[in-house]
């Protein structure tokens, strides 16, 4: 509970993230919410039957509507509701490698201890080497160019305007 209150507070006090507390507060809750369902589904099927892009994408979309029906739209809005669905996807992707990992440890024998810390460090170097990397593949190609697409990107952020514009395309949405 104290590193979810933690958690809450830096998404909404510290300035690189630009996050209200609505924004803060509805990342808090979706993250909870698709995380249990998440490590779930993989603790019982397996890492194969993870939808990491489904369960973002719907977040996104959710959390794009709340914001604009906030009044949180323009690029302030669509900023907080990029930086929302990506906490909310790392932490989907996060807690399924979580749960394989515990799961398997718990099967051989560890210690819940260890692999907690075992977690915590290869998270924290996994961030800083995949940070770096792309900030080079950046500076040599420029992200989303046609040397270096991003299409997931794109497509979220395609989805964001859509919804903050109110140009998105409902019926099409719905049908999928």
């Amino acid at each position: 509970v104290g590193g979810v209150v933690l958690l809450g507070l830096g998404l909404w006090l510290i300035p690189t993230f630009q996050l209200s507390l609505l924004a803060a507060l509805l990342t808090i809750g979706f993250t909870f919410v698709f995380v249990v369902v998440s490590a779930r589904m993989v603790g019982l099927v397996g890492s194969t039957s993870q939808p990491v892009s489904g369960m973002t994408i719907a977040a996104l979309l959710s959390i794009s509507l709340l914001l604009a029906a906030a009044g949180y739209t323009g690029p302030a809005g669509m900023g907080a509701a990029i930086t929302c669905g990506a906490v909310i996807c790392i932490a989907i992707a996060l807690s399924g490698d979580m749960s394989q990992d515990l799961k398997t440890g718990a099967l051989l024998g560890a210690t819940p201890r260890y692999l907690q810390l075992g977690e915590m460090l290869g998270v924290c170097v996994a961030a800083l080497r995949a940070g770096w990397v792309l900030f080079l593949l950046h500076q040599a190609y420029t992200l989303g160019s046609e040397a270096l697409p991003a299409p997931q990107a794109k497509l979220m952020a395609t989805l964001v305007d859509g919804v903050m514009r109110g140009e998105l395309p409902w019926a099409l949405m719905l049908l999928g």
